[in-house]
């Protein structure tokens, strides 16, 4: 994530940066797991950059798992679900959103809705992985380009 981050291919400059913030779980999902996944990329991104992790963020409520739920269903889900944490200064800070991954994007929405409304000057968002749309089936060998599967 770090070398996609800065590297020849990376379009983000650290130096744009204030902080970097993990997608929070509840702790109810946190103490099922056992850690939080946003959490550790979030602390090698900030080391390898040198901008600090920043816990802006807390769940107000649990949810059901997104990858539990139709795609329709996910921004209803995560609604109103994320707040500022505490008293966090948030104002004027240029946040790196970090989640392990991005599917309807629902999530991510929601968290930069939240920090936006706390006076966050920009949010810009990074993910682990992508799954590919449905529709991207891969062309193989037997198969010309553009014919159906």
């Amino acid at each position: 994530m770090v070398e996609a981050l800065t590297g020849a291919a990376g379009d983000l400059d650290p130096t744009t940066l204030d902080v970097v913030c993990p997608v929070p779980l509840h702790a109810s999902r946190q103490r099922e797991r056992g850690f939080n996944q946003s959490q550790l990329l979030a602390g090698e991104i900030s080391e390898a950059i040198g901008k600090p992790v920043r816990f802006l963020l807390e769940r107000t409520r649990a949810t059901a798992p997104q990858v539990d739920l139709p795609a329709r269903s996910r921004a209803e889900n995560v609604r109103g679900a994320f707040a500022p944490k505490g008293q966090t200064e948030i104002a004027r800070q240029t946040v790196l959103l970090i989640d392990d991954l991005f599917t309807t994007g629902a999530t991510l929405t929601e968290c930069a809705r939240a920090l936006r409304r706390a006076g966050a000057a920009e949010v810009r968002v990074f993910t682990l992985a992508r799954p590919l749309p449905r529709w991207r089936v891969p062309v193989n060998a037997d198969r010309p380009a553009g014919a159906a599967p």
